[in-house]
Parts: C-alpha cells; sequence; structure tokens
C-alpha cells in the first residue's frame, strides 16, 4: 500500500511479537506451516523466520504460488498451517481440493478479503479462512479465532495475547504491545 520501508526492532520486540502469534495461532512446533509468503516481508518474516526460530515450527518454502503447486504442497508435506494473502485465498477456492489434508488453519493477512471470497474459499476447501491484521509498525495486533460464528462477520478477530487495543476520541485507534517498540 505504500512505498518499500524499512523498521528496526530490538530483538525484546520481535520476541514478543512472535510470541502473541504463537500463543495466539496456537502453533507449536508440531505444526507445519506452508510459506509461500516471501521471507522479507513482515508477515512471512513472523510467521517463518521467527516461529521456526521461537516456537520450532518446521517450515515449508514454496516459491511456486499457482493453485495446483499450492495444493500438492499442502498434501505432499502434510501441512496444518497455511498463512496466505487474500489474492491466493481468492485463487484456491476456484479449483478442486483434494481430500484428507491435514490443515487446520488457514490464515488471510496483508489486505482485506471480502466476505463473498471467504465463503467461497469455505465452499471449495470445506475450510474457514481466519483474518489476521497486524501492520509492520506494531507487530501482530489481533486474531479471529471463530470464523464460523455469526458474530465474527466484519470483524477482525480478538486481540492477540499480550496484546491491548484502545478506541479513543475521534477514532484513534491505539495499539499496546510490546512487540511494538521500536529498536533505539
Amino acid at each position: 500500500t505504500m512505498s518499500p520501508r524499512g523498521a528496526c526492532f530490538s530483538e525484546a520486540a520481535l520476541g514478543e511479537g512472535v510470541r502473541h502469534i504463537l500463543e495466539g495461532m496456537s502453533l507449536t512446533s508440531e505444526d507445519r506451516v506452508l510459506l509461500a509468503i516471501p521471507l522479507s516481508h513482515s508477515y512471512g518474516f513472523d510467521s517463518g523466520v521467527l516461529s521456526l526460530a521461537a516456537g520450532g515450527t518446521p517450515l515449508v518454502l514454496q516459491p511456486d504460488v499457482l493453485p495446483g503447486a499450492l495444493l500438492g504442497s499442502l498434501k505432499d508435506h502434510g501441512v496444518t498451517v497455511f498463512p496466505a494473502v487474500p489474492a491466493l485465498i481468492r485463487a484456491l477456492s476456484q479449483i478442486a481440493w483434494p481430500k484428507g489434508l491435514a490443515l487446520r488453519r488457514v490464515i488471510s493477512a496483508s489486505a482485506p478479503l471480502s466476505a463473498e471470497g471467504a465463503e467461497a474459499f469455505h465452499v471449495a476447501s470445506g475450510l474457514r479462512v481466519q483474518q489476521f491484521l497486524g501492520s509492520t509498525e506494531t507487530g501482530g495486533i489481533s486474531f479471529e479465532t471463530r470464523p464460523e460464528e455469526a458474530a465474527a462477520a466484519g470483524a477482525v478477530g480478538f486481540p492477540l495475547p499480550g496484546v491491548r487495543i484502545d478506541l479513543e476520541a475521534g477514532g484513534r485507534v491505539r495499539i499496546h504491545s510490546k512487540a511494538n517498540r521500536f529498536a533505539m
């Protein structure tokens, strides 16, 4: 949405941010994460490099983002968690899904996913997409833990563990998290 920029965080802030994600998304060393997002992107870095380093969560790196290749990797590698972006979710909602996947969690982040896109994915795959909201500056903010509930429609989930969200006068949102402290 903007020009690329760098952000410098302390080791403590990065560690806190990945702890929020690991706990909030219930990621463990028993999971296997298919990562088609570049590791240089904050979403790929948090869901990939940091989850591997801090939680021992094995990664399957996927350079080919064509829907057939993604489904093949999901099946061939016993993937249980798939962090994706709305464009991948939309593309995967248009093809036939294999049965018997180990996949338990599909996460959409980096841009809004329409309700229609989420429902088309559910029809195609039988899985509900879970929305993840965050930013480079603040780390993970919220995660939709119960996307099947009616109250989840149009929502961005609940604050991750260790995150507090305040709505201030004038509609300003303030994020409180040890993960959003820049390095000096």
